[in-house]
């Protein structure tokens, strides 16, 4: 076990050049406007599916965990040899660079776009410092401590003269100014959040002209192992809980569906990214992802009434000693716990823990959006067993989001193969489209059905999507900005960011039906 344990550490080392250890919070480029360049339609243009989306920010914590000895950080796997570069993300990237610099460098008409883009990108970092310094004082005392150190943010109207805020999420407790720039690299601003959206933690207020009794969720998956892997080497997985499936884990019936289930049931979601650096400890680094699902799915199939979805990933972390760890996003759907009794199950709780995370569209607008968790680039927050990794991250650590869903409403779950490769802007346009087709006014079974395809087409789409961007070089995915903005990145790749990273990708998307 000691040669295993120390492994990992070597391992970390030599892959160290690939990635930045910290944010160098005094650079003067700390936060590259890159980020936000939303490059405008250009007729030249040949990748259509250029478009800059909502990318959740990142929150960084102020310790640094070990595998093997103090310091030492597994690196972020999905698929990536931390020995070396192939097949890696930045691999893909770096070959994206190289390709701008042969043959034709960019188009008249793409470079005009490109430095119109930094124009405005400058203007607009201007303009939020100047928005962020104004809210400092007043978002500082609209927090309140949780549960693992989280902060907590309510609902607040935007002042005059300011463009609406969407949802966001806070850093946890311990972040600095770098955390704060790496917050930045990832987000652009959020579309207006109808009534009755949500920010993290903040629970909405009262849904106008809410009839419904009860809602049920239509739920699909769509996994896609990295290219070059077998499905047996998917190091995702993830599990489904309904009063309709049962209990299920990848795809396997661990408990099947009540007769007639117990007043209260919650339904619930998750998916889990197993950590690739453990292969070079001769780990199969998606067997503890796999173990932790199915454990959460089996502690989610006995719970009644309001439940927590932290208390699931802290059963599942305390029960499964096998060597590993993964991130994971897990969502409940419950009763209120201001909810009289017997009252319908419309809350949507959701514990994310690294960088997988969640989506929550409604009526062609994104109303939750789940924060990446960091402690440096490409070393997200995990959960492991503490005997195996006694500086792991736990579940209390989670993030923590709650709204009320209606009928109508697509939750997306997925680990970081697709939020790395899809835009949120993309993203809500193929749930936009998969949900015009759905019938209106149709409840019980025949919109169960109607939904369950509908769930299935759409994960299926997004994964797919996903994959063709990791795989195009000339894509200018959320992994490429993000990486542009490392301080091992080249003035070229920071101007030009490009390639997308290949990973494996599972999808996870639940379409709320309204019950019968």
């Amino acid at each position: 076990m000691a040669a295993a344990a120390a492994a990992p550490a070597a391992a970390k080392r030599a892959a160290s050049p690939q990635q930045s250890t910290a944010l160098d919070a005094s650079r003067s480029f700390t936060a590259a406007p890159s980020a936000q360049w939303g490059r405008p339609p250009s007729p030249a243009a040949s990748d259509a599916d250029d478009d800059e989306g909502n990318s959740a920010g990142t929150s960084s914590g102020s310790t640094t965990l070990g595998a093997a000895s103090a310091g030492d950080r597994w690196d972020r796997g999905g698929g990536k040899t931390p020995a070396s570069d192939a097949g890696s993300g930045r691999g893909t990237s770096e070959a994206a660079g190289a390709g701008v610099g042969t043959g034709a460098f960019f188009s008249e008409a793409e470079l005009g776009a490109e430095i119109t883009a930094i124009a405005q990108s400058i203007v607009q970092r201007t303009i939020n410092g100047a928005v962020s310094a104004s809210q400092r004082t007043s978002d500082v005392s609209s927090r309140t401590p949780s549960s693992g150190g989280a902060q907590t943010e309510g609902v607040k109207s935007p002042s005059a003269g300011q463009p609406p805020i969407g949802p966001t999420t806070l850093p946890a407790a311990g972040t600095g100014a770098a955390a704060a720039a790496a917050a930045a690299t990832r987000s652009s601003p959020a579309p207006e959040a109808e009534a009755g959206s949500t920010t993290a933690l903040g629970r909405e207020a009262a849904l106008p002209g809410d009839g419904v009794r009860g809602v049920a969720l239509a739920v699909a998956v769509c996994a896609v192992p990295q290219p070059g892997k077998t499905e047996q080497a998917n190091e995702d997985a993830y599990f489904i809980v309904t009063p309709a499936t049962g209990v299920t884990a990848g795809g396997l019936v661990l408990r099947p569906p009540a007769a007639s289930p117990p007043a209260g049931a919650i339904s619930a979601l998750g998916v889990a990214d197993g950590v690739g650096g453990w292969a070079a400890a001769n780990v199969d680094a998606g067997q503890y992802s796999r173990e932790v699902m199915a454990t959460a799915a089996v502690a989610a199939g006995s719970k009644v009434g309001p439940t927590d979805p932290r208390s699931l990933l802290a059963a599942a972390q305390a029960a499964v000693r096998t060597v590993g760890s993964c991130t994971a996003c897990v969502a409940c759907l419950a009763p209120s716990p201001s909810a009289p009794p017997g009252g319908p199950a419309d809350l949507l709780s959701i514990a994310n823990l690294g960088d997988s995370g969640v989506r929550v569209v409604r009526r062609g607008s994104l109303v939750l959006s789940s924060s990446a968790q960091e402690h440096a680039f490409n070393m997200p927050y995990q959960m492991a067993h503490p005997d195996n990794l006694p500086d792991t991250d736990t579940a209390d650590d989670a993030q923590l989001y709650q709204i009320t869903v209606r009928p109508g409403d697509v939750i997306v779950l997925a680990t970081d193969g697709l939020f790395d490769n899809m835009w949120d802007e993309q993203l809500v346009s193929l749930v936009t489209a998969a949900a015009a087709g759905l019938p209106a006014g149709v409840v019980g079974p025949a919109a169960a059905a109607a939904a369950q395809a509908a769930a299935q087409q759409l994960a299926a789409g997004m994964a797919n999507a996903a994959l063709r961007h990791a795989q195009d070089a000339a894509f200018r995915s959320p992994w490429a900005v993000e990486l542009a903005n490392q301080a091992t990145a080249s003035w070229l790749e920071r101007l030009f960011p490009r390639g997308g990273r290949l990973d494996d990708i599972t999808v996870l998307v639940a379409i709320v039906t309204a019950a019968d």
